[in-house]
């Protein structure tokens, strides 16, 4: 028993040693290495390391895509039309050295650094551009412009590379789309008033033809009307007859 004492303790003192002078760096990570707090190494591979006890300080950070969900921000197109646009980002590290320098590690400050840098991206783009070219299928070429504008300026300052940049959707403030449906709803019901209009003009024009003339009760009169005259007072009397609900039919069947 007082053998296995000392045995026990030079395990448990190697594997405090093995703990602060070994480390391992994942395939999802990326890492620097760190002395007295000066960057002595950077973009550590993955693998098995070795580090100095109590000097050496490994900071690892996820290489994976990250995605940045954006606050809906407000932007003016070339026509000065005011836009709600709700946009992402996928984004990962690509220089971890850069990355470090420019945001200390911390991943928060490297995603409000860049949601500054989309919305001036999306800004400038939207002001460049009108309603119907950004909604329209020029919005590929808006997001592609958009990335490599982003990856020019955020490449070389925070390290980093845009995978991807989506816009999700893209609304009219409340006050101006409240007026714009209001005015598709007016539009809409002239429109109805106007084919409804249309229709009963033909309908009219088919059932008292402009040469045809009210009929006096003279029987020398109506002996001198002419074939034509009376089939169309025969379909006057006959339309006269029928319920409205055929008579709406009728006219759609002929606008159609």
């Amino acid at each position: 028993m007082n053998k296995l004492i000392p045995v026990v303790i030079a395990l448990f003192l190697l594997v405090i040693i093995a703990d602060s002078t070994l480390y391992v760096v994942m395939e999802t990570e990326r890492a620097v290495k760190l002395r007295f707090g000066r960057l002595v190494e950077t973009d550590v591979q993955p693998g098995l390391h070795i580090k100095m006890p109590l000097a050496d300080d490994v900071r690892k950070f996820d290489s994976r895509v990250i995605t940045l969900d954006a606050q809906p921000e407000s932007f003016l197109t070339a026509e000065k039309k005011r836009l709600i646009v709700d946009s992402y980002v996928k984004w990962k590290i690509a220089d971890v050295d850069t990355y470090y320098k420019a945001t200390g590690g911390n991943e928060s400050q490297a995603m409000n650094r860049l949601a500054k840098r989309v919305n001036d991206g999306l800004r400038n783009q939207f002001g460049t551009r009108t309603l119907h070219e950004v909604v329209s299928g020029q919005r590929d070429e808006l997001m592609k412009a958009i990335k490599d504008d982003l990856n020019a300026r955020v490449g070389s300052s925070l390290g980093v590379e845009v995978v991807d940049v989506r816009v999700k959707r893209i609304d009219l403030p409340s006050e101006v789309s409240g007026a714009y449906f209001a005015g598709c709803r007016l539009s809409g019901k002239k429109k109805l008033v106007n084919y409804v209009r249309r229709v009963w003009s033909r309908l009219r024009r088919f059932v008292h033809p402009p040469s045809v003339k009210k009929p006096s009760l003279k029987l020398p009169l109506l002996v001198s009307l002419s074939n034509y005259e009376v089939r169309a007072m025969r379909r006057q009397r006959q339309l006269m007859r029928l319920p409205i609900t055929k008579i709406l039919s009728f006219m759609l069947l002929y606008a159609v």
